[in-house]
Protein backbone atom coordinates (compact mmCIF):
# COMPACT_ATOMS: atom_id res chain seq x y z
CA UNK A 1 0.00 0.00 0.00
CA UNK A 2 2.93 2.46 0.94
CA UNK A 3 4.63 1.74 -2.25
CA UNK A 4 1.54 2.31 -4.59
CA UNK A 5 0.84 5.87 -2.60
CA UNK A 6 4.48 7.24 -2.99
CA UNK A 7 4.00 8.27 -6.52
CA UNK A 8 1.22 10.25 -5.68
CA UNK A 9 3.17 11.71 -2.89
CA UNK A 10 5.93 12.71 -5.24
CA UNK A 11 3.21 13.96 -7.76
CA UNK A 12 1.88 16.36 -5.51
CA UNK A 13 4.87 17.51 -4.65
CA UNK A 14 5.48 18.12 -8.20
CA UNK A 15 2.39 19.77 -8.73
CA UNK A 16 3.08 22.63 -5.49
CA UNK A 17 7.22 23.15 -6.76
CA UNK A 18 5.33 23.77 -10.01
CA UNK A 19 2.91 26.40 -8.49
CA UNK A 20 5.19 28.03 -6.72
CA UNK A 21 7.40 28.16 -9.20
CA UNK A 22 4.96 29.94 -11.85
CA UNK A 23 4.11 32.01 -8.76
CA UNK A 24 7.76 33.48 -8.78
CA UNK A 25 8.07 33.68 -12.33
CA UNK A 26 4.63 35.71 -12.76
CA UNK A 27 6.03 38.09 -9.94
CA UNK A 28 9.50 38.59 -11.56
CA UNK A 29 7.31 39.20 -15.21
CA UNK A 30 5.35 41.29 -13.31
CA UNK A 31 8.69 43.49 -11.77
CA UNK A 32 10.01 43.67 -15.35
CA UNK A 33 7.05 44.83 -16.95
CA UNK A 34 6.45 47.30 -14.04
CA UNK A 35 10.44 48.31 -14.16
CA UNK A 36 9.87 49.49 -17.64
CA UNK A 37 6.74 50.83 -17.36
CA UNK A 38 8.41 54.16 -16.97
CA UNK A 39 7.45 57.05 -13.50
CA UNK A 40 3.85 58.21 -12.67
CA UNK A 41 4.40 61.56 -10.51
CA UNK A 42 1.37 62.71 -8.81
CA UNK A 43 1.18 65.74 -6.48
CA UNK A 44 -1.57 67.04 -4.00
CA UNK A 45 0.31 70.03 -1.83
CA UNK A 46 -2.31 72.00 0.03
CA UNK A 47 -2.00 75.98 -0.17
CA UNK A 48 -0.12 75.89 -3.23
CA UNK A 49 -1.53 78.49 -5.21
CA UNK A 50 0.72 78.03 -8.10
CA UNK A 51 -1.04 77.43 -11.84
CA UNK A 52 2.36 75.51 -13.28
CA UNK A 53 5.31 74.17 -11.87
CA UNK A 54 8.73 73.78 -13.09
CA UNK A 55 10.54 70.28 -12.69
CA UNK A 56 14.68 70.36 -13.50
CA UNK A 57 15.50 66.85 -14.58
CA UNK A 58 19.04 66.09 -14.08
CA UNK A 59 19.92 63.54 -16.19
CA UNK A 60 22.64 64.77 -18.58
CA UNK A 61 26.03 65.86 -17.42
CA UNK A 62 25.77 69.51 -18.44
CA UNK A 63 22.84 71.28 -17.38
CA UNK A 64 19.41 70.30 -15.96
CA UNK A 65 16.48 69.82 -18.33
CA UNK A 66 13.19 71.75 -17.76
CA UNK A 67 9.85 70.72 -17.91
CA UNK A 68 6.67 72.88 -17.19
CA UNK A 69 3.83 70.67 -15.22
CA UNK A 70 0.41 72.50 -14.86
CA UNK A 71 -0.77 72.63 -11.33
CA UNK A 72 -4.37 72.97 -10.08
CA UNK A 73 -5.62 73.60 -6.60
CA UNK A 74 -2.09 71.82 -5.27
CA UNK A 75 -3.05 69.37 -7.70
CA UNK A 76 -0.06 68.22 -10.27
CA UNK A 77 1.60 65.45 -12.14
CA UNK A 78 4.13 64.26 -14.78
CA UNK A 79 5.19 61.57 -16.25
CA UNK A 80 7.98 59.98 -18.34
CA UNK A 81 10.39 57.31 -18.29
CA UNK A 82 13.83 57.21 -16.48
CA UNK A 83 16.76 55.70 -18.54
CA UNK A 84 18.49 55.61 -14.69
CA UNK A 85 17.43 57.09 -11.24
CA UNK A 86 18.54 60.85 -11.31
CA UNK A 87 18.09 63.91 -9.09
CA UNK A 88 14.82 66.37 -9.82
CA UNK A 89 13.64 69.67 -8.22
CA UNK A 90 9.91 71.33 -8.58
CA UNK A 91 10.01 74.75 -8.62
CA UNK A 92 6.81 77.17 -7.99
CA UNK A 93 6.65 80.80 -9.06
CA UNK A 94 5.37 83.18 -6.06
CA UNK A 95 2.99 86.03 -6.12
CA UNK A 96 6.34 88.15 -5.71
CA UNK A 97 7.63 86.49 -8.80
CA UNK A 98 10.21 84.39 -6.85
CA UNK A 99 11.36 80.87 -7.78
CA UNK A 100 10.99 78.54 -4.75
CA UNK A 101 11.63 75.29 -4.02
CA UNK A 102 8.70 72.60 -3.71
CA UNK A 103 10.71 69.61 -2.83
CA UNK A 104 13.53 67.19 -4.41
CA UNK A 105 14.16 63.79 -4.85
CA UNK A 106 16.08 60.93 -6.40
CA UNK A 107 13.13 60.07 -9.41
CA UNK A 108 13.42 56.30 -10.86
CA UNK A 109 10.77 54.41 -13.02
CA UNK A 110 7.76 53.70 -10.36
CA UNK A 111 4.93 55.18 -8.94
CA UNK A 112 5.59 58.35 -6.94
CA UNK A 113 3.42 60.68 -4.86
CA UNK A 114 4.28 63.88 -3.51
CA UNK A 115 1.87 65.59 -0.45
CA UNK A 116 2.24 68.35 2.14
CA UNK A 117 -0.29 70.32 3.93
CA UNK A 118 1.72 73.65 3.17
CA UNK A 119 4.31 74.41 -0.02
CA UNK A 120 7.17 74.70 2.30
CA UNK A 121 10.33 72.41 1.26
CA UNK A 122 10.50 70.90 4.85
CA UNK A 123 6.36 70.11 5.19
CA UNK A 124 6.52 68.19 1.65
CA UNK A 125 6.86 64.61 1.57
CA UNK A 126 7.87 62.15 -1.57
CA UNK A 127 6.93 58.87 -1.02
CA UNK A 128 7.70 55.61 -3.95
CA UNK A 129 11.39 56.03 -4.35
CA UNK A 130 13.55 53.47 -3.57
CA UNK A 131 16.32 54.87 -4.53
CA UNK A 132 15.34 58.19 -2.27
CA UNK A 133 14.60 56.16 1.07
CA UNK A 134 18.10 55.33 0.61
CA UNK A 135 19.51 58.89 0.46
CA UNK A 136 17.30 59.98 2.92
CA UNK A 137 18.23 57.20 5.19
CA UNK A 138 22.13 58.14 4.70
CA UNK A 139 21.61 61.62 5.07
CA UNK A 140 19.89 60.79 8.39
CA UNK A 141 22.66 58.74 9.45
CA UNK A 142 25.35 61.39 8.75
CA UNK A 143 23.35 64.54 9.94
CA UNK A 144 23.57 62.43 13.33
CA UNK A 145 27.50 62.21 12.96
CA UNK A 146 27.66 65.82 12.19
CA UNK A 147 25.28 66.56 14.85
CA UNK A 148 27.65 64.70 17.51
CA UNK A 149 30.94 66.73 16.12
CA UNK A 150 28.76 70.07 16.74
CA UNK A 151 28.10 68.36 20.39
CA UNK A 152 31.68 67.74 21.22
CA UNK A 153 33.15 70.50 19.16
CA UNK A 154 31.23 73.00 21.85
CA UNK A 155 32.97 70.94 24.49
CA UNK A 156 36.44 71.18 22.80
CA UNK A 157 35.81 74.96 22.97
CA UNK A 158 35.19 75.13 26.46
CA UNK A 159 38.55 73.03 27.50
CA UNK A 160 40.05 75.24 25.41
CA UNK A 161 39.02 78.56 26.90
CA UNK A 162 39.86 77.56 30.69
CA UNK A 163 42.68 75.99 29.62
CA UNK A 164 42.17 72.54 30.22
CA UNK A 165 44.33 71.35 27.10
CA UNK A 166 44.58 67.83 28.13
CA UNK A 167 40.72 67.40 27.66
CA UNK A 168 40.79 69.24 24.86
CA UNK A 169 43.25 67.42 23.28
CA UNK A 170 41.18 64.10 23.87
CA UNK A 171 38.21 65.99 22.32
CA UNK A 172 40.18 66.93 19.15
CA UNK A 173 40.84 63.32 18.46
CA UNK A 174 37.30 62.40 18.70
CA UNK A 175 36.22 64.96 16.16
CA UNK A 176 38.82 63.66 13.83
CA UNK A 177 37.53 60.39 14.36
CA UNK A 178 33.98 61.58 13.30
CA UNK A 179 35.24 63.41 9.96
CA UNK A 180 37.97 61.23 8.40
CA UNK A 181 36.71 57.84 9.78
CA UNK A 182 33.19 57.36 10.92
CA UNK A 183 31.32 59.63 8.32
CA UNK A 184 33.35 58.14 5.26
CA UNK A 185 33.18 54.87 6.83
CA UNK A 186 29.51 55.34 7.27
CA UNK A 187 29.19 56.11 3.09
CA UNK A 188 31.57 53.17 2.17
CA UNK A 189 28.83 50.64 3.77
CA UNK A 190 25.76 52.55 2.29
CA UNK A 191 27.27 52.34 -1.15
CA UNK A 192 28.69 48.83 -0.37
CA UNK A 193 25.07 47.55 0.38
CA UNK A 194 23.11 49.26 -2.18
CA UNK A 195 26.13 48.25 -4.87
CA UNK A 196 23.47 46.59 -6.72
CA UNK A 197 21.74 49.85 -7.58
CA UNK A 198 22.50 52.96 -9.16
CA UNK A 199 21.78 55.09 -6.30
CA UNK A 200 25.41 53.59 -4.47
CA UNK A 201 27.07 55.58 -7.24
CA UNK A 202 24.98 58.37 -6.65
CA UNK A 203 25.32 58.81 -3.19
CA UNK A 204 28.77 60.26 -3.21
CA UNK A 205 27.95 63.04 -5.35
CA UNK A 206 25.01 64.11 -2.18
CA UNK A 207 27.43 63.81 0.69
CA UNK A 208 28.90 66.50 1.88
CA UNK A 209 32.39 64.87 2.38
CA UNK A 210 33.65 66.30 -0.95
CA UNK A 211 36.71 68.42 0.58
CA UNK A 212 38.04 65.38 2.86
CA UNK A 213 37.64 62.24 0.02
CA UNK A 214 40.47 61.65 -0.92
CA UNK A 215 41.80 59.88 -4.35
CA UNK A 216 41.92 56.06 -2.31
CA UNK A 217 38.12 56.69 -1.14
CA UNK A 218 37.30 57.30 -4.85
CA UNK A 219 39.02 54.10 -5.56
CA UNK A 220 37.27 52.43 -2.90
CA UNK A 221 34.32 53.69 -3.38
CA UNK A 222 33.95 52.73 -7.22
CA UNK A 223 35.53 49.19 -6.90
CA UNK A 224 32.38 48.31 -4.45
CA UNK A 225 30.19 48.76 -7.13
CA UNK A 226 28.79 45.83 -8.96
CA UNK A 227 30.45 45.96 -12.51
CA UNK A 228 26.91 46.95 -13.96
CA UNK A 229 26.88 50.34 -11.90
CA UNK A 230 30.46 50.75 -12.27
CA UNK A 231 29.95 51.28 -16.00
CA UNK A 232 27.27 53.51 -16.09
CA UNK A 233 27.57 57.40 -16.28
CA UNK A 234 27.87 57.82 -12.44
CA UNK A 235 30.42 55.04 -11.57
CA UNK A 236 32.64 56.25 -14.55
CA UNK A 237 32.30 59.71 -12.40
CA UNK A 238 33.44 58.45 -9.56
CA UNK A 239 36.07 56.79 -11.35
CA UNK A 240 37.04 60.40 -13.48
CA UNK A 241 37.12 61.99 -10.03
CA UNK A 242 39.40 59.27 -8.08
CA UNK A 243 41.83 60.24 -10.94
CA UNK A 244 41.50 63.94 -10.98
CA UNK A 245 41.93 64.20 -7.18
Amino acid sequence: MDRLEQPDLKKKKMNTFKLMLATVLLHLIGLISYAQSGFQVNGKVQGLNADSLTVLHFDTPSSPRFEKIPALNGDFQFSGKAEFPYFVQVLYLTEDGTNRKLTEFILENSDLFIFGETPHFDSVRVVGSTSNTILKSYLEEDKALLKHWDDLKEVYDQAKESGNLSTAGIIAKKLNQITQVDRKALLKEYVEKHKEQMIAALLPNFCLLANQLTIEDYSDLYASLSIPIQQSIYGQELLHKSKLK
